[in-house]
């Protein structure tokens, strides 16, 4: 879904398939470990506030909803991440 805009009506029949899944995880990255977040000031209670970085959702069903935030839209994205996260990402799970 990426270089375009959808609004979530436009993939109902795919968010309507997550309706009774149960939810398996839910996890927060960062650009930084929080180790690095740390090391720049960012205390352990508020790395989850304080870092940047996308969040995503994970069902029963295998389905993964991702959450990122648009400073520049004030706005929250929503998309549905269908692969697995690949080795190698720059992001790390913060929860």
């Amino acid at each position: 879904m990426s270089g375009y805009s959808v609004i979530p009506a436009d993939f109902l029949n795919e968010l309507k398939q997550l309706i009774g899944c149960k939810l398996i995880s839910v996890k927060r990255y960062s650009w930084w470990a929080p180790e690095e977040a740390v090391e720049h000031g960012v205390s352990k209670n508020e790395i989850f506030t304080l870092t940047a970085g996308p969040a995503s959702v994970e069902f029963d069903s295998g389905a993964i909803l991702g959450f990122a935030s648009d400073p520049s839209l004030c706005s929250v994205m929503v998309w549905i991440e269908r692969d697995v996260q690949k080795k190698g990402t720059d992001l790390f799970s913060l929860l």
